[in-house]
């Protein structure tokens, strides 16, 4: 049996999405996410294919769903978002995830 760990590689110097220079959480309101989502648990399956533990990357993070499910089932979370409001929500919310 093969392991791989799913790396996927995007170059984003030729990818740039409309809302590059927007904050696109500017309009939310603060409110509680929802971790137990079908789609965040689907994404922390997904995760569980590969590792069982240790340290996991979510990149474009938005508002922490998958960051916090993940942390709750037992990861090592650094979560990545270029929104300054939704880390700020984060880092208030969710301080065990980096």
């Amino acid at each position: 049996m093969r392991n791989e760990c799913g790396f996927r590689f995007f170059d984003l110097m030729f990818w740039q999405p409309g809302s590059v220079h927007a904050d696109y959480y500017e309009d939310w309101c603060v409110a509680p996410i929802n971790v137990g989502a079908l789609w965040v648990r689907a994404r922390v399956d997904l995760v569980r294919k590969f590792k069982h533990s240790g340290t996991v990357a979510d990149l474009g993070c938005g508002m922490g769903e998958t960051a916090v499910a993940l942390r709750d089932a037992g990861f090592s979370v650094v979560a990545v978002e270029e929104s300054e409001k939704a880390i700020n929500f984060l880092k208030a919310q969710y301080p065990k995830v980096q």
